[in-house]
């Protein structure tokens, strides 16, 4: 199977998605941003000109020695690559939140007693466990959190300090016990990291009801409409490839 062939890759036991489809237009967009040509790049990574732009056009999937001895030329640290292409997935955290008793009852503490609305919420919720596992994951939690677009001023804030923190902790064992207790009790873990999930959330839900059932609301500032369509096609408000638009984080 050739990466053209291919989508998105998970295991349903994980959260983790790769997105293999991305990495061709990453490396060109790469490339030609140095104003390299794919000879002048054979010469630097001693990779194949021919195979580099197989790689690029999505036509041959880039061998592990290959991406190594590309980075290098590029300039470009391995993690930061795969940071950009290693996200987690909603769906994932979704599950988890539709039997979580502390997500039910926050629920029920906001007024959103459809279900359509509730799984908007759990959707928007989602998006913030995704967001924090990720952030764990990352070479560098900083500069992934300063790509990814906010949908909160209070959110971004939190996720920006969260990140920063982070950063800075070399102890992957710390981090992997984080991110297995964000898996036996998500709000729980972003409320002792002090992710600002709470008003967001309610923020949220005031959107949605002045979207969807004519009652107009008053939105705390900064807090943006978005484009909302339904079940199972709800918006994810953390872009999972923050390069896409970005100009100076690379």
């Amino acid at each position: 199977m050739t990466a053209k062939d291919r989508r998105e890759l998970f295991d349903e036991s994980t959260d983790l998605t790769y997105w293999a489809q991305f990495f061709g237009p990453y490396l060109r967009k790469l490339r030609t941003e140095r104003g390299l040509s794919l000879r002048e790049l054979e010469r630097l990574s001693g990779v194949n000109d021919s195979d580099i732009h197989k790689i690029e056009t999505e036509g041959q999937d880039c061998r592990l020695d290959s991406f190594i001895r590309l980075c290098a030329a590029l300039g470009v640290p391995w993690g930061m690559i795969l940071d950009d292409l290693i996200t987690s997935r909603p769906s994932f955290f979704s599950k988890l939140l539709a039997v979580d008793a502390d997500f039910l009852k926050i629920l029920d503490e906001i007024g959103a007693p459809l279900t359509v609305e509730r799984e908007y919420l759990k959707s928007q919720m989602a998006s913030c466990c995704c967001v924090f596992a990720h952030l764990l994951r990352c070479s560098n939690p900083t500069r992934k959190a300063m790509l990814l677009e906010y949908p909160d001023p209070k959110l971004k804030e939190s996720f920006l300090r969260f990140a920063d923190d982070w950063t800075h902790r070399v102890d992957h064992v710390e981090r992997t016990n984080v991110l297995s207790a964000l898996k036996r009790s998500p709000l729980n873990e972003l409320s002792i990291h002090r992710i600002e999930f709470f008003p967001f959330l309610k923020s949220s839900h005031a959107a949605w009801i002045a979207l969807h059932l004519s009652r107009p609301k008053k939105l705390p500032p900064g807090v943006k409409f978005q484009s909302f369509t339904g079940p199972p096609c709800w918006n994810v408000w953390a872009p999972p490839i923050a390069f896409a638009s970005d100009k100076k984080g690379i």
